[in-house]
């Protein structure tokens, strides 16, 4: 395993996922219901509060659980979007529309009110046929390393 200066390491022999290829390197943790419907293909943009640079494939994990449930291939990420164009969307979900309709504003402002509402678009998506453990490191928020944290 070589330790890069960022906080990632990278492994020196490559990891699998259940169907034999390479498993994604980086995991991102979204709250239930709105992985569920990433998983169950109601939804291709996870809204976030900040842009990424990121791109590439992702173990999708459910907050809380201990588990990647499967991967998709981060695309793009596009914003700050409004509240019209998310609205009217059918990318977003149907969870994220309920609350967007019963919020009428968007999720994420900055202390002007302005949008710092950002759509991150995946691809791509597929279900293990079993989630897969890994043990949450401390302080992991937005994405887990699990190269780290995956036992393989």
């Amino acid at each position: 395993m070589r330790q890069l200066s960022f906080g990632f390491s990278v492994p020196t022999e490559p990891q699998h996922s259940p169907g034999g290829e390479v498993a994604p390197r980086r995991g991102l943790l979204i709250r239930d219901p709105y992985i569920s419907d990433i998983l169950e293909g109601r939804k291709r943009w996870e809204l976030r509060g900040f842009a990424t640079r990121i791109r590439g494939r992702l173990g999708l994990i459910k907050s809380t659980s201990g588990r990647v449930f499967g991967e998709c291939v981060l695309r793009e990420c596009i914003g700050p979007l409004d509240l019209d164009i998310l609205l009217h969307s059918s990318e977003i979900g149907p969870h994220d529309l309920l609350e967007l309709q019963r919020a009428g504003e968007l999720p994420y402002k900055n202390p002007e009110g302005v949008s710092s509402t950002y759509a991150w678009v995946f691809d791509d998506v597929r279900v293990y046929p079993e989630p897969i453990p890994y043990r949450h490191p401390s302080g992991a928020v937005t994405f887990v390393d699990l190269a780290r944290a995956v036992n393989r």
